[in-house]
């Protein structure tokens, strides 16, 4: 997981302290980042504000394996101004560079730091997680949309569903040799998943020893997430819409050599040692908390578990060439009327 060496220190930004995010593959648009490259600053809402606040300032959940090892460090609220949100009717002005340029209101969002910082070519892909697509609360007309679009992915009866993707161009780290839109994310089938996520580590590419490397961290931190749901303060989260986002460094240059020396480290029992170096290429994080609280679920915290469960055997299955055995969810557990 990345972790910025430089807090940030200001509680406004200007829109020319900020840069839009290059290469955002999921969620809404409209993410941003500090000019150093370490901090995203996001908009967001009032339940994912207080979320991070409790994860954080909550000693009881900021000690969680939740927290310490699979959410982004969060470096408080912001008010912030988009770098174009220029607007011709001000609402408010503010110094830009030294000089007064009129924008618009600033919003409301947070900062966490930026899981793509120093990676050259990064590999990307987003999982939903979890069986409930939206709150028992939501209006009927978003429940018969949700279950129109995603009632044939894996979604509602196994807790999956890819959300982004991204490998890119060799040739020019900002092109994408396969970077899939929406309407492709949401025609890829229970079926077509396991090859998805294979395609998401092309060993001819990176190379068999790092690709099974990444197969084998990939596998680790499904497992090791589903495990921090099950104890502590983990086991509180409630959560509709939440995402694992994984990337790691696809350009082979700088990471065969940073894999090598892992490969020392992790031979020598240098777990420190092997755990920053793995950091540098591997990144593995739990996002998306805007209908999230902590307030015991079982229900909606079994859906998760059972998508991270599912997503371990998805990588077994690819790991051994075996055929993927999917796991279903408990009766109650799954939104039964939703599936297709």
């Amino acid at each position: 997981m990345a972790t910025p060496t430089t807090p940030p220190t200001r509680s406004i930004l200007t829109a020319d302290e900020l840069v839009d995010l290059s290469l955002q593959v999921a969620g809404h648009p409209g993410i941003v980042t500090t000019r150093d490259d370490q901090w995203i600053v996001k908009a967001a809402n009032q339940a994912e504000r207080a979320f991070y606040e409790a994860a954080y300032q909550n000693p009881h959940h900021a000690d969680s394996a939740l927290v310490r090892n699979y959410l982004a460090k969060f470096a408080g609220t912001v008010l912030f101004y988009p770098p174009q949100a220029t607007a011709t009717q001000p609402e408010a002005a503010v110094q830009v560079s030294g000089q007064d340029q009129v924008q618009a209101k600033p919003e409301e969002g947070i900062q966490l730091a930026n899981q793509f910082h120093n990676l050259v070519e990064p590999f990307i892909m987003d999982v939903k997680i979890g069986t409930h697509l939206y709150e028992a609360s939501a209006p009927t007309e978003k429940k018969v949309r949700f279950r129109s679009k995603y009632g044939h992915t894996p979604s509602f009866r196994y807790g999956v569903r890819i959300a982004g993707f991204h490998i890119p161009d060799p040739s020019n780290p900002q092109g994408a040799a396969l970077t899939l839109d929406r309407e492709s994310l949401r025609a890829i089938t229970t079926e077509d998943t396991p090859a998805w996520v294979a395609k998401f580590v092309p060993a001819a590419r990176l190379g068999e020893d790092y690709a099974s490397a990444l197969l084998e961290w990939l596998q680790e931190d499904f497992a090791g997430l589903n495990r921090a749901l099950g104890e502590g303060d983990g086991a509180n989260l409630y959560a509709i819409g939440a995402s694992t986002l994984v990337m790691y460094e696809g350009n082979v240059e700088r990471a065969l050599p940073l894999f090598k020396e892992w490969q020392v480290a992790h031979t020598a029992s240098q777990v420190e040692a092997a755990r920053r170096i793995r950091d540098q290429l591997f990144r593995f994080t739990m996002i998306d908390f805007g209908h999230s609280y902590w307030e015991a679920n079982p229900t909606v915290l079994n859906g998760i578990r059972l998508g991270l469960s599912n997503l371990v055997q998805i990588v077994k299955s690819i790991r051994t060439g075996q055929p993927m055995e999917w796991q279903e969810g408990a009766k109650g557990n799954v939104d039964e009327t939703a599936l297709v």
